[in-house]
């Protein structure tokens, strides 16, 4: 009778063992997967304080840069003319037409059966 029972035991034994095996390599597989993650996460930790210290010091330029124009009016009409156009009321302008426009005029004109409209080149 000790035979049979010994018999009974065997079946699950390498069961346990499948079971023992697969439970270690999810666990190994789980490990390997938070240390990548773990890894990637210390790239992006580094990326962002990075892009920080220099956002950082655009801020430090950009407010140094906003001194200078509140203190100084020559300055903020300097910029004023060179980045948004403006002119005093001293100024004289001349207003251009642009290449494009100059091109698609002519393309009409030289459709057209009566005289010529295009512009009279300055020398």
């Amino acid at each position: 009778m000790n035979r049979n029972h010994e018999d009974q035991g065997h079946p699950i034994r390498p069961l346990v063992r499948a079971a023992v095996i697969l439970l270690l390599l999810l666990l190994v597989t789980a490990g390997v997967q938070s240390w990548r993650d773990l890894a990637d996460t210390r790239d992006l930790k580094t990326s962002l304080e990075s892009e920080i210290a220099t956002t950082e010091e655009s801020i430090h330029l950009l407010r140094d840069r906003l001194r200078r124009i509140e203190g100084d009016p020559a300055t903020l009409e300097q910029l004023a003319r060179e980045e948004l156009g403006w002119v005093s009321e001293e100024d004289i302008v001349v207003v251009l037409p642009l290449r494009a426009e100059e091109d698609s005029d002519s393309e009409v004109s030289a459709g057209s059966d009566g005289p010529s409209s295009d512009p009279i080149p300055l020398p």
